[in-house]
C-alpha cells in the first residue's frame, strides 16, 4: 500500500524504515474522517493523527438529522455563545490531564450554574397516561430509595444523591458534592507539576468530608442510618433504600474510597442497595429479551427520553429517578439486590470489598424481583 505521507509531501519522516510503499505518482488512500476532530473541531493527536481532519456537515432539519444541543447552562464564551461539550467533570473535580485539549467544558462558571441549577430542580413524578390516577402507589418495604451514582475512575471525583418518598414518589431532597481525589494534593502528583489544567475555582473537597456530609444530611432527613431491614431490627428513624445503575458504586468502589480516604466507619445503610439494572431484568419479562442492561437502554425500553448528558453524575441521578418512578408507578415493590454477607463486621472496611450476597433467585430471568 502506498504511504500517504510520501505521496502527499515527496518525503517520509520513516525514511527506509516506513512500512508502506514510496513509489512517486501513486496516490495513496484516503484514510477515515477522525470523528474526535469532525464533532468538536479539535484532536489531541494534532498532525500526527492517521485519520483525516475535517469537519463534519451539520445534519440539516429536511434531511431528518438529529444532532445534540447542549444544555444552556454548558458554557459561555462570553459572547452569549454557547461552549460546545459536555461540562468536563475532572476539571470540576479541580484538574483535567487534557487541559486545552479537553473536549469537554473548562467553564468555571458554567460548572458552578450548573451544580446549582440542578440543585434547586425537583423530581415531579409522572404517572403514564395509562394509569388511572385513583390507583394507589404499591406499598413499599422502605419509606425512601436513595438514587445515587459514583462518577471517577481510580478515585470518586463527584458524588450525587436524591432522595424520593415512596409514597408519592416525590422529592425529599438531594445532595451533590464535587470530590477532590487524595492523590492529586499530594507532593510529585500530576497536579503539582500542570498547574495550567487547574480549576482554581473548584469546590470540591476530599471524599472523607463529602462522605461525612451526606451522612449529616441524611440524618437532617430523619433517616436512620443504622436500619437496614433485616429481621430483629428496630426503626429509629425513616427506611432508606439505596438504589444505583449496577453494583460498582457501593460493592467496589465505597470501600476503596473511604480506605484511601482514611474513613473509619460505615454506616449500615451504605452496605446493601438495589442494583436498578438487574431490578428492571427482573420485573420486566421482556427486558430480558431485548437485553437491557445499562441506564439509556432502560431508558429507551421505557419511552422516557434523555436529559443532560450521560455519565454526568447530576443528570445520570435525575434519569434514573425518573426509571424508578415509572417502575414505582408500574407496580413494582423495591428491595435490596445485594449487600455485605457481615454488615456488622464490614461497617469498618478493613479490607477493601468482601462477600456480597446477591439477593435476587435470579439475576437475570424475570419475575423475581417484586409482584406487577
Amino acid at each position: 500500500m502506498p504511504c500517504r505521507f510520501f505521496s502527499a509531501q515527496g518525503s517520509c519522516r520513516n525514511g527506509s524504515d516506513c512500512n508502506f510503499a514510496h513509489v512517486i505518482g501513486e496516490q495513496a488512500p484516503r484514510p477515515p474522517i477522525c470523528h474526535v476532530f469532525a464533532t468538536t473541531g479539535n484532536c489531541r493527536f494534532e498532525e500526527r493523527c492517521h485519520y483525516r481532519h475535517e469537519k463534519a456537515a451539520e445534519p440539516s432539519a429536511a434531511a431528518g438529522g438529529r444532532g445534540r444541543r447542549p444544555r444552556e447552562f454548558r458554557g459561555d464564551g462570553g459572547d452569549g455563545t454557547l461552549t460546545p461539550g459536555a461540562l468536563c467533570k475532572y476539571f470540576a473535580a479541580g484538574h483535567c490531564t487534557f487541559g486545552a485539549r479537553c473536549h469537554c467544558t473548562h467553564d468555571a462558571a458554567a460548572i458552578e450554574a450548573a451544580e446549582a441549577k440542578w440543585l434547586h430542580e425537583r423530581h415531579v413524578p409522572e404517572k403514564p397516561l395509562d394509569i388511572p390516577q385513583s390507583i394507589l402507589p404499591t406499598p413499599q418495604a422502605f419509606d425512601l430509595v436513595g438514587i445515587m451514582d459514583f462518577e471517577g475512575k481510580e478515585e470518586v471525583i463527584e458524588f450525587p444523591l436524591v432522595l424520593l418518598r415512596t409514597a408519592d414518589w416525590k422529592e425529599e431532597g438531594r445532595f451533590h458534592r464535587w470530590c477532590r481525589p487524595t492523590a492529586w494534593g499530594q507532593p510529585g502528583s500530576h497536579t503539582q507539576s500542570s498547574r495550567e489544567h487547574c480549576n482554581v475555582r473548584s469546590t470540591a473537597v476530599p471524599f472523607s468530608e463529602a462522605f461525612a456530609s451526606v451522612c449529616d444530611f441524611l440524618r437532617d432527613k430523619g433517616v436512620d442510618l443504622d436500619f437496614t431491614g433485616r429481621a430483629g431490627e428496630q426503626k429509629k428513624g425513616k427506611s432508606l433504600l439505596l438504589c444505583i445503575c449496577g453494583n460498582w458504586d457501593l460493592k467496589s468502589q465505597l470501600p476503596k474510597q473511604l480506605n484511601l480516604s482514611g474513613v473509619g466507619a460505615c454506616p449500615p445503610v451504605f452496605l446493601q442497595w438495589m442494583n436498578i439494572k438487574d431490578f428492571c431484568l427482573n420485573f420486566y419479562p421482556e427486558a430480558t429479551a431485548k437485553k437491557v442492561k445499562g441506564m439509556k437502554p432502560m431508558l429507551n425500553f421505557l419511552g422516557i427520553p434523555l436529559e443532560g448528558e450521560h455519565h454526568i453524575g447530576m443528570d445520570d441521578v435525575s434519569n434514573l429517578c425518573r426509571i424508578l418512578t415509572r417502575m414505582g408507578h408500574d407496580g413494582a415493590s423495591f428491595v435490596p439486590t445485594a449487600r455485605f454477607v457481615n454488615i456488622n463486621e464490614t461497617r469498618g472496611f478493613s479490607q477493601p470489598g468482601g462477600a456480597v450476597a446477591f439477593l435476587l433467585q435470579d439475576r437475570v430471568t424475570p419475575g423475581t424481583a417484586g409482584p406487577r
